[in-house]
């Protein structure tokens, strides 16, 4: 048994004892699982295999318990993010389950998805209960930064995976592996390094992000994907246009920071050379960039003509979707596009119900960080702005591979809503400690939230 397993197993024990008192502990050891499951990572074997291969069942069971425990559920439909979050992610699993169930063209391959599907949406429904306040969210934020830099550092020093071809391969997170998904999933983690490198609460903070943050980016530079490049451009573009006064210095900060640690870290010609082929001409466009606009093509056909769905990866991975790609491949492929790969998979309806949830949740927190704005609370204004650059890199890079139906996806759906349920704290210690963000009504049908805006108006 490796030092590395026994302290895997040591933090996976604590987090989960102690999660059945505080859910954010049962959380942790959730996210744990998840960015480093034994069953697929190299410390598993021997000791942590004997065990149990039902890693990710066991997580789900304990943050069940916790949840049950301290009488979580319930609160499900008392703030109104929460619910449309929980209505929503229903909506899914029911289209899904129809679709599966009626119109799946490869039952037994689109069996496989879809019971990975439902289990991701509901994984992340209870990830999301769990999530009670800001505080809450903040400790979700830096657990998903913990866990990716340990499984950072296992790949780069623990030799988890290697080099083929010039690019990262052999490891793997559920619903993604390898160099496209998983730069993918690393990516998400960038954006909240930055929010703990610019305003960390203590000097360890800022440490753990530096040293994360840096391990992340060789990761990413290693898989030399070109979803995740575009990924990081469409994160930092959007930190720096959503972001206005004091988080705007803070967002010229963190790009600046980035852009040193790009062109410090990324040295290899390859990684530029693989970037640049983004936007070359049609004649210049190498087989795997030329190959992935034919995959589109023919995905968009598809789904004209069976809108409500094929099952899960019926693009490419069944002999109806095979038809639409016959002229240059005989063998199942991927669509490698997120969107098309949904609307394939589930319908029209399906990719159209994730899209809602997508842009009302990035629509919340955008109000929600004028509002900490307006109050004075810079550092949770610019966490949210930091979950929106989340949302904007993930979704641009998902368009070059197919894994929008990762739970992880789901969970950048529920932070953002979970930031904007949470009680609206100010930056002003004249002012009270909260002010309920649903807007409280008063007998004059004025909001609580209203009335203090304006008082914090009058005093400045």
């Amino acid at each position: 048994m490796s030092l590395t397993a026994i302290i895997w197993f040591s933090a996976w024990i604590i987090l989960s004892v102690y999660g059945l008192f505080r859910p954010l502990s049962a959380v942790a050891a959730y996210l744990l699982v998840f960015y480093t499951n034994p069953t697929t990572w190299w410390f598993g074997s021997g000791f942590l295999m004997n065990l149990t291969n039902r890693w990710a069942l066991l997580a789900n069971v304990i943050l069940i318990v916790s949840l049950l425990i301290n009488g979580r559920i319930s609160t499900i439909f008392a703030k109104k993010g929460l619910r449309f979050f929980f209505w929503g992610s229903l909506f899914l699993i029911v289209n899904a389950f129809v679709v599966q169930y009626n119109l799946a063209a490869n039952v037994q391959i689109s069996a496989a998805i879809f019971d990975e599907y439902w289990k991701g949406l509901l994984g992340a429904l209870l990830l999301v209960i769990a999530i009670n306040d800001q505080d809450d969210l903040e400790l979700f934020l830096a657990g998903v930064v913990s866990c990716t830099f340990f499984a950072c550092f296992e790949i780069i020093v623990g030799g988890q995976g290697g080099m083929e071809r010039g690019r990262l391969e052999g490891f793997q997170f559920p619903g993604a592996g390898g160099s496209n998904g998983g730069s993918v999933v690393l990516l998400f983690s960038l954006p909240i390094f930055g929010y703990f490198l610019v305003s960390p609460r203590k000097l360890t903070h800022w440490l753990g992000a530096l040293v994360g943050s840096v391990f992340t980016l060789e990761t990413i530079f290693r898989c030399n994907s070109r979803g995740a490049y575009l990924g990081l451009i469409a994160g930092g573009l959007s930190v720096l246009a959503l972001s206005k006064g004091a988080t705007r210095r803070k967002a010229l900060l963190l790009v600046f920071l980035g852009s040193l640690g790009i062109l410090a870290i990324a040295k290899n010609d390859a990684i530029w050379n693989r970037f640049q082929s983004i936007f070359a001409e049609e004649e210049e466009r190498d087989n795997s960039a030329d190959s992935r606009i034919f995959f589109w093509k023919a995905a968009v056909e598809m789904i004209a003509d069976y809108p409500f769905g094929s099952g899960g990866k019926a693009a490419f991975y069944s002999n109806r979707g095979k038809v639409y790609i016959q002229e240059r491949y005989s063998d199942f492929r991927s669509v490698h596009n997120g969107p098309l790969d949904i609307a394939a998979a589930w319908g029209i309806q399906g990719i159209a119900a994730f899209l809602l949830m997508y842009t009302v949740s990035a629509w919340s927190v955008f109000k929600k960080t004028s509002l900490l704005a307006a109050v004075g609370n810079e550092r949770e204004s610019f966490m949210g702005i930091c979950i929106l650059g989340v949302m904007a890199a993930s979704f641009v890079s998902s368009f070059f591979t197919s894994v929008l139906d990762g739970e992880w996806f789901m969970w950048i759906i529920g932070a953002g809503l979970c930031f904007s349920d949470a009680p609206l704290r100010n930056g002003d210690p004249t002012l009270q400690s909260s002010i309920p963000f649903d807007g409280q009504l008063e007998e004059n049908g004025s909001s609580v939230e209203e009335e203090r805006l304006q008082a914090y108006g009058t005093r400045k």
